[in-house]
């Protein structure tokens, strides 16, 4: 009995793990800003809403580059037009940021830098962040709204 051991056609293209490539090489501009930047202390966030944004960023920037390569291969397979796939493309990405985000709040410590300390809850849900935000997109608002003078 002999058997024929081939790649299915429906394996995945290369480009499906592009988000995670992605993240993988911003490892080392990550790790210099983490560095350089002043570090948090006391009742003072230093430029810790800085980094938090730019972490934010990095990762909806993976994510989007990796939508659109897998998109544009899916969308040239399946022959659909560009300008209802740059629809559904556009769709896709906002769809994912949203709810990927939102999923990523919730899930907090859990897919964070720092394991939980003994005695912390799994994943922190909608527990108020250091500014008091419930979801990701009051943190976000927090991050690029101007601070209030005093």
């Amino acid at each position: 009995m002999t058997t024929d051991l081939q790649a299915p056609a429906s394996a995945p293209p290369p480009s499906a793990f592009a988000a995670d490539e992605l993240r993988r090489s911003l490892a080392r501009p990550h790790t210099v800003l983490d560095i350089a930047m002043a570090r948090p202390h006391g009742d003072d966030l230093a430029e810790y809403p800085l980094f938090q944004g730019l972490n934010v960023a990095f990762i909806a920037v993976c994510g989007c580059i990796a939508v659109r390569r897998q998109g544009r291969e899916l969308l040239r397979r399946h022959g659909i037009a560009p300008r209802p796939g740059a629809l559904l493309l556009l769709g896709w990405m906002a769809l994912s940021l949203l709810a990927g985000g939102q999923c990523a709040w919730y899930l907090r410590p859990f897919f964070g830098a720092t394991p939980p300390a003994p005695g912390q809850r799994f994943c922190d849900g909608s527990r108020p962040d250091f500014r008091g935000a419930r979801s990701i997109y009051e943190a976000v608002y927090n991050l690029v709204a101007l601070p209030p003078r005093r």
